[in-house]
C-alpha cells in the first residue's frame, strides 16, 4: 500500500513539475532545430527615408538543417528582399524584388550578405548581462562599430536554438548564438529587431530554393539599386 502511494506521489510530482517546467519554456525550448522566428521592428533616426514608411513592422526567418531565410516583405507586397544561407553548400543568396523586376545577388558564407557594406569592421564585446527574449534566455553582448556609430549596439543571443554559426554572413559573425534581440544599419536605414515568437515546426526544403526569373547581379550592383529608393 505504501509503495503505491508512494509511486503515485512521485508520478503526480512528476508531471507537476514538467507542467510548471513547460510554462516557463526551457525544456521545450531548447530542442528547437526547425521553425520560425518573428521578429518585430523598430526604426530609428529614419524620419527622412521614404522607404521606412512602406517597411514591414515584422519579418520572418525560417531555419532547417542549418540552412535558413529571412523574409522582408514592403510596399503593399510591390517589394521583397529575401536572405538565404546554405551552411553545408557555403552558399548564399540575396534576393530583391520590386515590382516585376527579379535580382539575386550570390555570394558565399564568407562574405557578407548584401545592404551590410557599411558595417564592415565590427567589434564583439561579450558581457555577463541576460535577459529574457521570447521565453528563452539570452546572453548580452556589445556590437562595436566605429564606421557607422559611437555607441555600441546591444546584441541579445541564445545558444538554446540549433543554428550552427547562425551569424556567418551577418556583421556579428564571431558571435555563436541565434540573435534575437539586435540592431543594424541595413541599406542605409537604422533598425532594431526583437524576436516576438519562436515556434517549432515543419519546413518545406523548398523554400531555399531559388525560384526561376531572377536576374543574377553583382552585390554593388544590387546597393544602387536600392540607393536610388533610398
Amino acid at each position: 500500500m505504501y509503495r503505491i502511494v508512494d509511486f503515485l506521489s512521485i508520478f503526480v510530482f512528476a508531471v507537476l513539475y514538467i507542467t510548471i517546467s513547460g510554462c516557463n519554456g526551457f525544456p521545450a525550448s531548447s530542442k528547437v532545430s526547425e521553425g520560425k522566428i518573428t521578429y518585430g521592428i523598430e526604426f530609428f533616426n529614419s524620419e527622412d527615408n521614404v522607404l521606412v514608411p512602406l517597411l514591414p513592422q515584422k519579418i520572418e526567418m525560417k531555419f532547417k538543417n542549418n540552412n535558413s531565410i529571412i523574409v522582408i516583405n514592403g510596399f503593399m507586397g510591390t517589394f521583397s528582399l529575401n536572405y538565404v544561407t546554405l551552411l553545408k553548400k557555403n552558399k548564399s543568396y540575396s534576393m530583391l524584388r520590386v515590382f516585376d523586376k527579379k535580382f539575386i545577388y550570390n555570394g558565399d558564407t564568407s562574405s557578407l550578405s548584401f545592404g551590410y557594406s557599411n558595417m564592415k569592421n565590427v567589434r564583439i564585446e561579450k558581457t555577463n548581462d541576460t535577459a529574457t527574449i521570447a521565453g528563452y534566455l539570452c546572453h548580452k553582448a556589445l556590437a562595436y562599430c566605429p564606421d557607422v556609430s559611437q555607441n555600441p549596439f546591444e546584441l541579445f543571443y541564445t545558444n538554446d536554438i540549433r543554428i550552427n554559426r547562425p551569424n556567418v554572413n551577418n556583421p556579428f559573425k564571431d558571435l555563436d548564438g541565434v540573435l534575437l534581440g539586435f540592431q543594424v544599419i541595413l541599406c542605409g536605414i537604422n533598425m532594431k529587431f526583437t524576436a516576438l515568437d519562436v515556434v517549432s515546426e515543419k519546413i518545406n526544403d523548398s523554400i531555399f530554393e531559388v525560384p526561376e526569373g531572377y536576374t543574377p547581379i553583382s552585390c554593388a550592383e544590387m546597393e544602387d539599386m536600392i540607393n536610388q529608393y533610398n
